[in-house]
């Protein structure tokens, strides 16, 4: 990491240059070099005006631009770009994830979640959960984020057939309060040794998603095979 410039009394320009060599020490599946660079503007009263860009291997880009004052905890900042899902199947195991998650924030006062406000979205996303036998297909997601709350809207295809979708608000702090709505539209189960069935319905979660949320609605069965 480099800083070059001059500030005399609080005031000046900085020139700022950061990098990590290899992203695969910790996250093997994207090795290679993450860079940021950009410049600080300081007005010599307490404000930073900052503008840096990030690049890194697997399509990793990174924009944040706006003010933060120089104790950090008052921010107006601005933050868009793209990351690769599959960054965090480290954490998931033995559940996977792939596809691109794109993202346009802003941070407008002091450093918390309830300060946060913007979109998430992802692309050609495909998500595998082996417990459950359930293999997802061109997952879409939007998250709406704003005063700690999480709107999200997802739809996503089911390998073999059929979809679901799941759109509500989630609070963004535990216990994590939401009220979702699931959608089940013929989805297939599968499983090779034991049957192949079909389900349809339509799901409410009410409470805290960390655990104790109630679960109503009806789920009808189709066709199965045993």
């Amino acid at each position: 990491a480099s800083v070059d410039g001059d500030v005399v009394d609080g005031a000046g320009t900085l020139a700022l240059s950061a990098a990590l060599s290899d992203l695969g020490i910790f996250v093997p599946q994207f090795p290679g070099a993450v860079t940021v660079d950009g410049i600080a503007r300081l007005d010599g009263a307490g404000t930073a005006t900052v503008d840096l860009a990030a690049t890194g291997p697997g399509g990793i880009t990174a924009q944040v631009t706006g003010d933060t004052n120089t104790s950090f905890d008052q921010l107006a900042l601005r933050a868009t770009g793209r990351a690769p899902l599959a960054a965090a199947n480290r954490f998931i195991v033995p559940n996977s994830v792939d596809g691109i998650l794109g993202f346009d924030l802003s941070v407008n006062g002091p450093p918390a979640l309830s300060s946060v406000s913007g979109t998430v979205t992802t692309s050609d996303t495909r998500v595998v959960l082996p417990g459950a036998g359930i293999n997802l297909e061109e997952v879409a997601v939007s998250v709406g984020l704003n005063g700690g709350r999480a709107d999200l809207s997802v739809t996503a295809g089911v390998q073999g057939g059929g979809a679901i979708s799941v759109s509500g608000p989630v609070q963004l702090t535990a216990p994590f309060n939401g009220t979702l709505a699931v959608g089940l539209h013929n989805m297939v189960l599968v499983d090779p040794t034991l049957y192949r069935t079909s389900l349809s319905g339509n799901l409410r979660v009410d409470g805290p998603l960390a655990g104790g949320a109630a679960i109503t609605g009806n789920i009808a069965v189709g066709e199965t095979e045993i």
